[in-house]
């Protein structure tokens, strides 16, 4: 079986917030179930209850992620370096990489990237689908970044961290592309064009992380692949048909968005049900094709972007 990277769970903080196992609990994504050697983005997110104290909340769910690695029974390890990832691979042990979903977890303050990543956060998206310090979420079309996010951006490219566009409204998104300097990605978006929701991207919008030599993460998310009220995996397929047309086999990753997502396509119902999408992706796009998406090209990005420590 191809191993899988994904670049989008919500997986760390719905087994936090349900008090149940990360490693092997009710979840459509635990660290047991990843592929050896594979790879998931487990982001942080602050759902509206934690926004009175959102750095705070940050390190509970750090510190929650931190005691689950430890455990014995745990099969999976942090990675905080390229190098790390390399020897997570030789030894054939799932990694796990800690993103950051909306911004608001800086709480203004821009100093509160250096700590995050001290901590592993290797990217993050500057909005969830409200407003903030940074910018505007999807739902908000009138503005764009504000001054601070501009500085965040270049702030985390300094610092090696991956920046994510998913959730950010077309305003923002395009000031992005005019500051970006290193690949910047979409961790779990789709093609507008196949599903007409402004959670999912334009064509221009594809095509401007590619020529960043960023990637687009599929979402499955039903409403983001379908305009009717369920989905399967042909709706993905038709998805990544339409990415390889307009940007081309290196550019396109998963994000899957398990966890943070109430139903999935029917025959996809967690994580572990990807090797059936995978097979159908290797006889619709070929063995080569499916490794790049499925694993190469999100390795691709990290190692670009992040530091060499």
């Amino acid at each position: 079986m191809i191993p899988l990277l994904d670049l989008h769970a919500d997986s760390l903080t719905a087994a936090y917030d349900r008090g149940v196992c990360l490693v092997d609990g009710p979840l459509q994504l635990t660290l047991s179930s990843l592929t050896q050697p594979g790879l998931s983005c487990l982001a942080i997110y602050l759902a509206d209850e934690h926004l009175h104290q959102p750095f705070f909340q940050a390190q509970q769910y750090l510190r929650f992620l931190r005691d689950t690695l430890a455990s014995p029974s745990c099969p999976a390890k942090q990675v905080f370096t390229y190098q790390d990832l390399q020897t997570n691979w030789a030894q054939k042990i799932a990694s796990v990489i800690v993103t950051v979903e909306g911004g608001e977890l800086l709480e203004g303050d821009i100093a509160h990237l250096e700590d995050l990543y001290q901590a592993g956060v290797r990217m993050m998206s500057l909005t969830w689908n409200r407003k903030n310090e940074l910018g505007c979420g999807a739902p908000f079309p009138e503005g764009g970044l504000t001054e601070l996010g501009r500085q965040t951006v270049r702030r985390m490219e300094q610092l090696g961290m991956v920046v994510d566009v998913s959730h950010l409204n077309d305003k923002g998104f395009w000031e992005v592309a005019s500051i970006a300097t290193r690949p910047f990605v979409a961790s779990h978006s789709n093609c507008r064009t196949v599903t007409p929701n402004r959670r999912n991207l334009t064509d221009r919008q594809l095509k401007a992380i590619a020529d960043s030599g960023g990637v687009v993460g599929l979402n499955l998310y039903p409403p983001f692949l379908t305009s009717r009220p369920w989905a399967t995996s042909e709706d993905a397929l038709a998805h990544l048909r339409h990415m390889l047309k307009v940007i081309g086999e290196d550019h396109i990753a998963f994000g899957c968005d398990f966890d943070g997502i109430e139903k999935t396509p029917q025959d996809l119902p967690d994580f572990s049900s990807l090797q059936r999408l995978e097979e159908k992706m290797v006889h619709a796009f070929g063995t080569k094709t499916t490794e790049k998406i499925c694993f190469s090209n999100g390795l691709r990005v990290f190692r670009q972007v992040w530091k060499k420590e």
